[in-house]
């Protein structure tokens, strides 16, 4: 959703796409392997079979809080008092809170990501800001889809006089 308000832009990016249902069903079947690995463990008293669960159990732990964090979490980008901001809520996530002074900024542009894999292509979007020295800073990053990618960049763009 876009909130233009004069010279105040906020621009609010949901992070929930459909591929989090994989890592929900993943999660789930690996918590739950867990927890029986863990029973047995203890059952059986097994104590370095405990201790080397615990490394696992906290993947597990780490997974699920990132499901989370897709399904409730917001994105914020503010563009204000000469800074385009960044903030995610409720959670704050793996990521810093970012800031951009708006006064250099020459361009915004979309940068696409690959990243192969042995099994796989995965492919993801970041928006930068280019500065009058051609140097780029990562607005927002990891964006799902081109088309998203540029709706940003145009919003910015425009917003901004670019």
């Amino acid at each position: 959703s876009i909130i233009c308000e004069g010279v105040v832009l906020v621009i609010k990016r949901r992070w929930y796409n459909s591929s989090v249902y994989r890592l929900l069903c993943f999660a789930i079947f690996w918590n739950g392997f867990m927890i029986n690995w863990n029973i047995i463990a203890i059952a059986t008293e097994t104590w370095a079979m405990a201790v080397f669960g615990i490394i696992h159990d906290l993947v597990g732990l780490y997974l699920m809080y990132n499901v989370v964090l897709t399904f409730v979490n917001s994105s914020y980008i503010t563009v204000q008092d000469g800074r385009i901001n960044v903030v995610s809520r409720p959670f704050r996530g793996c990521k810093a809170p970012s800031s951009v002074d708006t006064a250099n900024i020459r361009e915004i542009r979309c940068r696409r990501n690959v990243s192969v894999g042995r099994r796989s292509v995965t492919t993801n979007f970041d928006v930068h800001a280019l500065d009058a020295n051609r140097i780029e800073t990562v607005i927002i990053g990891e964006l799902a889809t081109l088309n998203e990618a540029l709706f940003l960049e145009q919003e910015l763009e425009k917003h901004l006089g670019l």
